[in-house]
């Protein structure tokens, strides 16, 4: 479907928008009359448009780490560290650069989630080290 510029600059705001509430792309399009496709192909033709979109990502990012700091305190304090699976797994998928496992920078976020997944190693089971590993292992590329 071709949309007038005024469309798409009111479907690339209400899109934003979504996103911010939703966090994901998939639930962000839901409803409106713009599909995946259309998203993807704005972000490369309007580099501002792109960079909003990264902004918010980034944003969402920061707020998952910021509960995984507040997790990992209590975690601490409790001596209980049996659910990281979905803390790690959110981690990786927005905040890669800081938390994919393999890089070995001395990012104070990286040590971090190390030490955790050391601690947590022997606290969990088996199941769950299995799913980490496969998670870990896995190459977006």
């Amino acid at each position: 479907m071709a949309f007038s510029e005024e469309e798409k600059e009111q479907l690339k705001a209400q899109f934003l928008e979504k996103y911010k509430e939703t966090r994901t792309i998939s639930t962000a399009i839901s409803g409106m009359a713009v599909g995946r496709n259309s998203i993807y192909e704005w972000f490369r033709e309007d580099p501002e448009f792109k960079q909003e979109f990264d902004d918010e990502k980034l944003a969402v990012g920061e707020s998952l780490e910021s509960k995984a700091f507040q997790l990992i305190d209590a975690m601490m304090e409790e001596d209980d560290y049996k659910r990281p699976l979905l803390l790690i797994t959110m981690l990786n998928a927005h905040l890669p650069e800081r938390y994919k496992q393999g890089d070995s920078s001395g990012d104070d976020s990286k040590q971090l989630i190390s030490e955790f997944r050391k601690m947590a190693k022997g606290k969990k089971s088996k199941v769950v080290e299995e799913a980490e590993d496969i998670i870990n292992d896995s190459d977006p590329k």
